[in-house]
């Protein structure tokens, strides 16, 4: 799977204990983002073996584009959770969005596993022509001229005496 990565906080692995975590939480202010250490101490506590993405930020600091609640926990795992662990959960998610949010954009090559256009934005950003059909980071392009067949891409040469790739027999 490939990252795309808008937010290394601490390289070092640095996690809070429960108390001081929820002494820290319950200090916030209302809309209050958390630290890098918080974050990678919820994280760890929610941390699921089977998806990379968790590993990244519990680990390393880091933010993927990708990151959501569900990332971290399936809707019956939050709704079964304690009401401070959701609420800590809460807080990474409120974390993640704003590292999100404030990703310095640019142009960098489109996130489409299979396509070599350039795309403005954000780590992860489609190029307009595989945003609009819709590709997805791990799967197939699903643009129309992805794989050069596309009507733009044939002849346009009605002469007959045409030797191009697509005028030529066989």
């Amino acid at each position: 799977m490939k990252l795309f990565i808008v937010h290394s906080g601490t390289t070092d692995l640095v996690h809070y204990s429960t108390e001081k975590l929820f002494d820290y939480l319950s200090l916030l202010r209302p809309g209050q983002v958390i630290n890098d250490a918080a974050a990678q101490t919820i994280a760890s506590w929610w941390h699921n073996p089977d998806s990379r993405l968790t590993t990244v930020l519990s680990t390393m600091g880091q933010v993927d584009v990708r990151m959501d609640r569900e990332t971290f926990a399936t809707w019956d795992e939050y709704i079964g959770a304690d009401p401070m662990d959701r609420g800590a959960l809460d807080k990474l998610c409120e974390y993640i969005a704003a590292k999100i949010a404030t990703a310095p954009s640019g142009t960098r090559p489109c996130a489409c596993r299979d396509c070599f256009e350039i795309a403005i934005g954000i780590p992860g950003a489609m190029c307009g022509e595989c945003d609009y059909a819709g590709c997805q980071y791990e799967d197939e392009c699903s643009r129309d001229d992805a794989y050069g067949d596309s009507e733009d891409e044939l002849c346009s040469d009605d002469s007959g005496d045409c030797t191009c790739l697509y005028c030529i027999p066989g």
